[in-house]
């Protein structure tokens, strides 16, 4: 029973964040020691290469996502500039209660379209 509580801390640490490495055992191994301690340096170098590949590859989406946001707030910007331009244009041009009524319409879709993207979050 006295091995069986020994081994329990360690099955511990394996279990814990998945950075923890197993103790080293001082026992025999199933591989030649040589081929054992290959085996060893490559399963830590691949984790590594994965760690910080994973670090990177977050780096970059979050890169992409902030010029993405960048790029739909810049068209916004400029579709909603074109409208207003377009609305005030209808407006000082036309005369009359049909041009008068346009000039809302387009206006009206500046707004619309600003309250639909504006609620847009990739966050």
């Amino acid at each position: 029973m006295l091995r069986r509580a020994e081994a329990q801390p360690d099955l511990e640490v394996a279990q814990g964040d998945g950075a923890s490495h197993i103790p080293a055992t001082s026992g025999a191994t199933l591989l030649p020691r040589p081929v054992a301690s290959i085996v060893s340096f490559v399963t830590q170098s691949t984790s590594l290469s994965l760690r910080v590949g994973t670090f990177f590859g977050g780096v970059a989406i979050d890169g992409a996502r902030a010029t993405t946001l960048t790029g739909l707030e810049l068209s916004r910007a400029v579709i909603e500039g074109v409208l207003t331009r377009a609305g005030r244009d209808v407006a000082t041009r036309s005369s009359g209660e049909h041009g008068r009524v346009e000039a809302e319409s387009i206006l009206e879709r500046s707004v619309s379209l600003d309250l639909a993207s504006t609620p847009i979050d990739l966050h």
